[in-house]
């Protein structure tokens, strides 16, 4: 008959053998500090890298030149909410190394933009096609968001405006005139005064 102790002791024994034989199922690592595996590079064909979204991204393109619609709405969607996934992870990150190592968190935030940019092209070719295919209840929605995060003074953040506007969503073009009612036009560079001729010599 076991005993408690006799009991626990064998329970113990069992987990601890549990535990070497899933060890010894693991890949071999560098068992010196010395050494350190080259990391695998598993992401540049998943979703999780940069490259990879923007590719998805033109096939986008490339099914709306072909017209193939659908297949250009799943694209932009997927190249859309990837980027967003990379942006949270690359914040993420640079929050976790902020005052801790400022190359790395600094890096971070960079890849982080980079990928906001990426998903607000995406966000933003997807509601164009939307319009295009007489959806405005599901292109405006995008337009404010690429709007809100890019900011009315980039050239995209000027372009969603412009077909919010163009939706009748807003009442006010961007930018305007000093009136308030117009868009300001486009100002030419001034032309250039030639250089004055020198008399010829005699």
């Amino acid at each position: 008959m076991r005993t408690p102790t006799m009991r626990l002791v064998v329970r113990s024994l069992v987990s601890l053998a549990a535990i070497a034989s899933l060890a010894s199922g693991l890949p071999a690592r560098a068992q010196s500090g010395s050494s350190v595996p080259a990391p695998e590079r598993v992401t540049t064909q998943s979703n999780l890298n940069y490259d990879s979204v923007m590719r998805i991204m033109a096939e986008g393109d490339a099914a709306v030149a072909a017209q193939k619609f659908p297949v250009a709405l799943d694209k932009y969607d997927l190249a859309r909410k990837s980027f967003g996934a990379l942006v949270q992870f690359h914040q993420g990150l640079a929050g976790s190394f902020s005052g801790i190592d400022v190359k790395i968190a600094n890096d971070q935030r960079q890849r982080a933009a980079q990928a906001a940019q990426g998903r607000d092209q995406a966000g933003y070719k997807l509601a164009l096609l939307y319009r295009r295919l007489n959806q405005p209840e599901v292109a405006i929605p995008l337009l404010v968001q690429v709007v809100q995060s890019q900011n009315p003074t980039t050239d995209l953040g000027k372009q969603a405006y412009a077909q919010l506007y163009e939706l009748g969503f807003t009442s006010l073009p961007y930018p305007r005139s000093v009136d308030g009612t117009q868009p300001a036009p486009q100002q030419s560079p001034a032309p250039q005064t030639p250089p004055a001729q020198q008399p010829p010599a005699r």
